[in-house]
């Protein structure tokens, strides 16, 4: 007998098996999709793109990183953003995304970020959920691009923007 189980994206918990007995027949094993699989329906619509920074083993530089460029793939509301890098140093991240096809590539207009910029200082991680004055819905489609506003001594860093979908 072989048995195939669908496990529920994000938690890798198996959420029901089929069976396929030696007679070629299939049957629904045991487990579903129940409050105890899932925490909440928002696990499942949790979404984030990253941008990547490289600095090739020099402190990264300055200005607009065409490089890091993503496309979303759904729409998203942002919560929030976290940024790692390599070892301790300063980063300040502005994030540009086009609002449409007329808007691209895009640029410091097309700025998501308000006052809260994805931010770095002397630590190698930093997170917030404060998103004063950022564009906060996102569209599949748009590409988006970071601006490193200033940086000291990071050599390398992802910054990750997360959210839920919509």
């Amino acid at each position: 007998m072989r048995r195939i189980l669908a496990f529920l994206l994000f938690f890798q918990t198996p959420v029901f098996a089929l069976d396929f007995g030696n007679d070629g027949g299939a049957s629904i094993g045991s487990g579903s999709v129940t409050d105890a699989n899932i925490n909440s329906a928002a696990d499942i619509l949790k979404t984030q793109f990253t941008l990547t920074l490289n600095g090739g083993g020099s402190a990264i530089t300055t200005g607009f990183k065409s490089d890091s460029m993503v496309r979303l793939s759904s729409d998203m509301t942002v919560q929030g953003w976290e940024v790692t890098a390599a070892g301790p140093g300063s980063l300040v991240v502005d994030i540009y995304c086009s609002s449409s096809i007329s808007t691209y590539p895009p640029a410091v207009a097309n700025t998501i970020t308000g006052t809260d910029k994805p931010t770095l200082v002397s630590v190698i991680k930093s997170t917030s959920a404060a998103l004063t004055g950022w564009t906060t819905a996102l569209n599949a489609g748009q590409w988006c691009v970071p601006n490193v506003d200033s940086v000291t001594t990071t050599t390398a860093a992802v910054v990750a923007v997360y959210g839920i979908r919509r």
